[in-house]
C-alpha cells in the first residue's frame, strides 16, 4: 500500500514508458517542455511588442538603434571569421566604429525610405501588375539612386571615423567606389526585391539590416580568404599603406588593427 501511494504521489511529474525492446525509460514531464516553449514564445512576443512600441513612439531613434545594434554584431561576427588570419586580434576599436555608423546610417536608410514612399506611395491595395509595377520601380530606384550615394556616403564617413584626412577621401572614392556600389547592389537586389513586395514600411531599415549582417559576414570570410592567399605570413603592418586591402561594401576602410600613419 506504502509503495503504491508513493508511485501514485509521483505519476503527476514523470512518465514511464515500457517497451520490450529497450526496457523502462524516464521522459521529463509534459507540461515542463510546455512551459519551456511557452516561455519561448512569450518572449518573441514581448521583444516583438517592445519594438512596435518603440517604433511607434519615436520610429527615427528606433531605426537608428536597430541599426547601430546589428553592425555592431556583424562586425563582432566579421572579425570572429578573420580569426585564423596571421597577426590577427580582435579590434574593439573597429567595432565601435560600425557601432557610430549603423547609428549614422539608420537615419539615412529611415529618411531615404520615408522619401521613397511619399514620392511612389505605400502600395497598399495594389493587386497584379499595378503591384509588380510599384515593386519594380522602388527597386530601380533603390539600385540607381540610393545605392550610388549610399557606397559614397559609407567611404567618406568609414575613413573619417578611422582617421583619415580630407585630402585621402578622394583617392579611396575612386579606388573602391565601383567595386562598392557594384557589389552592394548585386547582394541586395533579391533583398530589397523581397523587402518592397513583403515587408511593411515601418519595418524596412530592421529588414535591410538584417541583409546588411549577412553580407558583412560574408564579404568579411570572403576577405579573410583573400588575405590568408595573397598575404601569408607577412606582417599585418604590410597592408596599411596597400590601396589595394581596403574593405568594399560593409567592411572597414582599413585593416584590423593596422594603424593609420
Amino acid at each position: 500500500m506504502c509503495a503504491a501511494g508513493v508511485l501514485d504521489a509521483m505519476r503527476p511529474n514523470f512518465r514511464w514508458a515500457h517497451t520490450a525492446a529497450l526496457g523502462t525509460r524516464w521522459y521529463p514531464p509534459r507540461h515542463a517542455v510546455s512551459t519551456m516553449m511557452q516561455s519561448a514564445d512569450l518572449m518573441q512576443v514581448d521583444l516583438l511588442q517592445l519594438y512596435n512600441s518603440a517604433e511607434a513612439s519615436n520610429s527615427l531613434l528606433t531605426d537608428m538603434v536597430t541599426s547601430s545594434i546589428l553592425n555592431t554584431i556583424s562586425d563582432f561576427v566579421a572579425q570572429a571569421t578573420q580569426g585564423s588570419s596571421p597577426g590577427w586580434r580582435p579590434d574593439p576599436v573597429r567595432t565601435a566604429r560600425f557601432s557610430v555608423f549603423g547609428f549614422m546610417d539608420g537615419a539615412m536608410s529611415h529618411g531615404w525610405f520615408a522619401l521613397l514612399y511619399t514620392v511612389l506611395g505605400n502600395g497598399v491595395g495594389l493587386e497584379g501588375q499595378a503591384k509588380i509595377v510599384d515593386i519594380l520601380v522602388k527597386q530601380f530606384a533603390e539600385a540607381f539612386v540610393y545605392t550610388p550615394y549610399w557606397a559614397l556616403w559609407f567611404l567618406c564617413g568609414f575613413s573619417l571615423l578611422e582617421g583619415r584626412t580630407f585630402q585621402e577621401i578622394p583617392q579611396i572614392v575612386r579606388e573602391k567606389w565601383k567595386e562598392l556600389f557594384v557589389g552592394t547592389a548585386g547582394f541586395f537586389f533579391p533583398v530589397t526585391l523581397y523587402m518592397y513586395a513583403c515587408v511593411p514600411q515601418d519595418k524596412l531599415v530592421l529588414a535591410y539590416c538584417t541583409g546588411t549582417l549577412v553580407f558583412t559576414i560574408l564579404l568579411s570570410i570572403w576577405k579573410s580568404g583573400k588575405l590568408q592567399i595573397g598575404n601569408w605570413g607577412k606582417d599585418p603592418s604590410d597592408h596599411a599603406s596597400d590601396p589595394s586591402t581596403l574593405v568594399v561594401a560593409q567592411a572597414s576602410t582599413e585593416e584590423p588593427n593596422v594603424k593609420v600613419e
